[in-house]
């Protein structure tokens, strides 16, 4: 096994003198044979243990075995402790999501902290088998029946060709110490009841079971390529970015068959999970939107609009108090942390100074607002305006108009108001630019 270990890590995961690695190191079996094999290949890392403190003194025991075999070793040793079930409580979530979310905040957060290249987690096969059933009656589609990723995001999985039963044998063979955690003999989890009573009977049928599953995953992984590459085409006819999000072009989209499973591919990494109104979206009047926990989806005309929730200002209106603080915008906007949305070239106007009554407001345009644009006849309301410029509703949400005592001055960065145009050469006038 060391020999295909090795063979598969040096293919995989080529080392440089820079690359540093830390292993997730439990105490388990499986943590241990990767760590001891990782040794045999004189292969450097810092050993990473997380205590759950779920076992009460069991939990304490993994915890100081693995670091006297850091220190046995001269391995470097980072150890967290997590009060885990009164962060469940908490956050209202499983103990086991807690204990994952824990972890890997905690893994990205050292990584960062003692600049490692990766971290080895000690996944292996029967793992990947088990993940691959329970995305299946998660009803993941085809990237769930990928399992468990061998590289991604600067985790490693090196064991991930090598089945439990290979690992065990190694461990026994080499005389390799490690600690057995009882609750994973306990069939209340869903992944212990596979591991323990559903993939040793589908063994049982399918001796072959996992070089069939290798095969298997292969074949998907092509056929997600296959499917990328189609959606690339496709996003390249249908998709267009701004600084203010993504507009779907939908009568685009109709041209391409199986339209519903393409959206849902171009939408399942923004976090959507209610599909059935993402589709129902299609024919519903412009303004609707569904939410993600972390996205907007709006329907404007014969487009989606896809924008993350935090877009709006939190800041809606500004006061400026004297000529100066006007002559700049971008500046105070910029202060805000707010985006103005510029169509047109308009970046600058005069304004006959008399005519301003100070302080002059700063702010997002509102329902119910109208002017009277420069080189047009009569008033507008600016929905209107915007309407026949044909902005988008995530446009519209950044446009700011700037105010002389409730009138406007200037729809920011599009049209003047000309009742505060200059009338002859003489006037003292303020320029104005963004």
């Amino acid at each position: 096994m060391l020999e295909a270990f090795s063979t598969y890590f040096h293919e995989n995961y080529p080392l440089e003198e820079s690359t540093k690695i830390g292993v997730a190191t439990s105490g388990g079996v499986d943590s241990m044979v990767l760590c001891h094999m990782l040794l045999k290949l004189n292969i450097s890392f810092t050993v990473l243990h997380c205590n759950f403190h779920l076992r009460g003194e069991a939990s304490d025991g993994d915890a100081k075995m693995v670091k006297c075999f850091a220190k046995n070793h001269r391995l470097e040793f980072e150890q967290i402790d997590f009060q885990t079930r009164e962060y469940a409580a908490e956050n209202g979530i499983s103990i086991q999501m807690a204990a994952r979310e824990l972890r890997y905040d905690w893994f990205h957060k050292i990584k960062k902290e003692k600049n490692l290249s990766w971290i080895a987690t000690a996944h292996h096969l029967d793992d990947d088998i088990e993940t691959v059933l329970i995305n299946l009656g998660r009803g993941t589609g085809i990237r769930g029946m990928m399992g468990i990723p061998d590289k991604a995001n600067g985790f490693i999985r090196p064991l991930l060709g090598f089945s439990k039963e290979q690992i065990i044998a190694y461990a026994k063979k080499q005389a390799v110490e490690w600690r057995e955690d009882n609750t994973n003999q306990s069939t209340d989890y869903l992944r212990n009841y596979l591991r323990l009573k559903v993939i040793p009977a589908w063994k049982e049928q399918v001796p072959d079971l996992e070089i069939g599953f290798i095969s298997s995953k292969k074949h998907i992984s092509q056929s997600i390529q296959l499917q990328n590459d189609y959606l690339r085409l496709v996003k390249n006819q249908v998709w267009s970015e701004s600084e203010f999000g993504v507009q779907i072009d939908l009568k685009k989209l109709e041209n391409f068959p199986n339209n519903s499973t393409l959206l849902y591919e171009l939408l399942s990494p923004y976090g959507f999970t209610a599909w059935e109104d993402v589709y129902n979206l299609i024919e519903s009047q412009s303004g609707k939107m569904v939410l993600s926990p972390t996205h907007r989806l709006i329907k404007d005309r014969e487009t989606f609009l896809l924008a993350k929730k935090n877009t709006k200002c939190s800041i809606t209106s500004v006061l400026l108090r004297d000529s100066q603080e006007i002559k700049n915008l971008a500046v105070v906007l910029d202060k805000i942390n707010a985006k103005a949305f510029k169509l047109e070239t308009k970046r600058t106007i005069f304004v006959t100074e008399k005519k301003l009554r100070f302080p002059l407001e700063l702010r997002l345009w509102k329902p119910g607002d109208f002017f009277y644009p420069a080189g047009m006849t009569g008033k507008k309301k600016l929905s209107k305006y915007f309407k026949d410029q044909k902005y988008s509703i995530l446009e519209k949400e950044a446009i700011w108009v700037l105010c002389s005592e409730n009138n406007i001055v200037w729809v920011v960065g599009h049209r003047m108001d000309r009742r505060f145009l200059p009338t002859n050469a003489e006037d003292a006038k303020i320029e104005i630019s963004i």
